[in-house]
């Protein structure tokens, strides 16, 4: 072997530049190097030997970058791309490097053989470098027998999973068959709507009472089915409950059966089914309970009631003639009697008849009230300034305040104005303050507290008046509170008074749409609390 930078025919050193120079400048000339078939003492068998073995290993190192191009064409998921271009560059560089060891027995491409060695070498260790980067990668993937174990794991699991399924789908398909069952069996025309209102399932009852198909009641087809006159109140309220997503309750509408054409009212009732994650309306169900017996009967109730309120007042009217006539002539007698001295029992009988006429005055006075208790349910609402109308009542009730001393304390700031007739209001209101002043206790100055607050926490459905005092108290029971509310009922005879006071609050509270509780006890004294409809937000602004 000759050292680098010499030549065979002399030992002068030329330049490593113009060595390369002139290597590159006869890459492909043949000039200075002889075949191969004439360097040594080549046999026929030996030379070709060498030939087709050289021809063999380029051809086979020729195929496989090609056939590892065409996998990777086809899967792209495999791990580590790259790393195949790369094999496949150097594979095929040594297939060149055999293919111009067999050309050099006829063609002396000493040059470009050296040239195409260095390109094989380089991309040899570059393939090396990426396979010592991805070597530890590589030991992570997983074998042929850890994927086996995996998709035998995955199997179980999802066979599991079937089963599970399968079970669930069996119960829904049981607990579905139970609500079938459940739904078709109530009385109540149960529905199913979308969040845009569309009805996309109805139970049984409704295809029995309006003798139709689903295809015929569908979407919003139901609306054809309600009663003209309470058609537009009837989708107001259900758009307002899409829009809001409140609770459409008790709303009385009458609904047409197909089979007669009879229209019934109804109780239509319907709530949100919200998602548990987002909290989004996802359903709405609703019912409507055929009310229409109790509706007539309540109809014909009223109907009664004001007969009977008519015949009060009436009667009432009409006895108020005699008596004055019978007071008329007892008064006459008495001017009659007057010169001359009256026997103490003829004085007696006279008193007697005197308390008999103030008694049945009462008694007439009392039935006008009660005759009256129907005009007030039907006075008109307003937002009532509650501080001012206790005022009034308190200057009423000055004179019974002055001989008892008594104390009232007024807090209603939480509620200051409360939605309801004036008049109604101020009756309510003298009635509790004067029976809180006329039944106290006597060892004690009378206090009365009236107070007013939300009934529920954002105070957006009622508000709670409630009057408490320090007197006498009571021992209620189920049977004293009934006998408390009724109608000329007491529970003190010591102090004046018809029993009907409360019974009018009572009927005045509830004909509003509130409610009136009351706790006492005996000694310590009494709490009215009165439910009572809130002031709306735009009466809470007037004046």
């Amino acid at each position: 072997m000759l050292p680098l930078g010499r030549t065979q025919g002399g030992s002068s050193t030329r330049p490593l530049a113009d060595q390369v120079k002139e290597f590159f400048s006869g890459l492909l000339d043949p000039k200075g190097f002889p075949a191969r078939w004439h360097c040594g003492q080549w046999t026929d068998f030996h030379g070709w030997l060498y030939i087709v073995s050289d021809l063999l290993i380029w051809s086979a190192y020729f195929a496989i970058p090609f056939l590892l191009l065409r996998f990777i064409s086809q899967r792209r998921d495999v791990p580590f791309n790259r790393l195949f271009w790369l094999f496949g560059l150097f594979i095929f560089a040594c297939g060149a490097t055999h293919l111009l060891d067999a050309l050099i027995f006829w063609l002396p491409l000493y040059r470009l053989n050296g040239l195409l060695l260095l390109v094989t070498a380089v991309a040899s260790w570059g393939t090396v470098w990426a396979l010592a980067g991805v070597l530890p990668q590589a030991l992570l993937l997983k074998t042929p027998a850890d994927l086996e174990r995996i998709v035998k794991d995955r199997t179980t699991e999802l066979a599991a999973a079937n089963q599970q399924l399968q079970e669930v789908a069996a119960q829904l398909r049981h607990r579905n068959a139970e609500f079938s069952t459940l739904t078709n069996a109530m009385p109540q025309l149960a529905w199913m709507a979308e969040t845009d209102g569309q009805i996309s399932w109805y139970n049984q009852q409704w295809y029995d009472y309006t003798g139709l198909s689903f295809a015929d009641l569908g979407g919003i087809n139901w609306q054809q089915h309600i009663h003209p006159d309470d058609f537009a109140a009837t989708a107001a309220a259900w758009q307002h409950a899409l829009a809001t997503g409140e609770p459409l309750t008790t709303l009385r509408n009458r609904w047409k059966r197909a089979a007669n054409g009879e229209y019934r009212w109804h109780l239509v009732r319907a709530v949100p089914l919200h998602d548990e994650a987002t909290g989004a309306i996802r359903l709405w169900v609703g019912t409507n309970t055929d009310i229409h017996a109790q509706q007539v009967q309540q109809q014909e109730l009223e109907r009664v009631n004001a007969d009977l309120n008519t015949f009060v007042y009436t009667a009432s009217h009409d006895l108020k003639t005699p008596i004055h006539n019978i007071e008329a002539l007892l008064e006459e007698l008495r001017e009659e009697l007057a010169p001359v001295p009256v026997p103490a029992d003829v004085a007696t009988l006279l008193t007697l008849m005197r308390g008999a006429v103030d008694r049945f005055k009462g008694t007439i006075g009392q039935l006008t009230e009660v005759a009256k208790l129907q005009h007030l349910s039907e006075a008109p609402t307003t937002a009532v300034d509650l501080a001012a109308l206790v005022e009034e009542v308190r200057q009423d009730l000055r004179p019974l305040f002055a001989a008892t001393g008594g104390q009232l304390h007024l807090d209603v700031a939480a509620c200051p104005r409360l939605v309801f007739a004036e008049k109604n209001l101020r009756s309510v209101v003298h009635n509790l303050l004067s029976n809180a002043l006329k039944y106290r206790h006597p060892d004690r100055v009378p206090a009365v507290w009236l107070r007013t607050y939300p009934a529920s926490a954002d105070g957006s459905r009622s508000a709670v008046l409630e009057v408490e005092d320090n007197g006498l108290g009571l021992a209620l029971g189920p049977a004293e509170e009934r006998k408390l509310f009724g109608l000329f009922e007491r529970l003190h005879d010591h102090v004046e008074g018809s029993g009907l006071g409360l019974f009018m609050v009572k009927k005045i509270v509830e004909n509003a749409g509130g409610r009136i509780e009351v706790s006492s006890r005996l000694g310590q004294g009494t709490v009215f609390r009165l439910h009572l409809p809130a002031p709306r937000p735009a009466l809470q602004e007037e004046g």
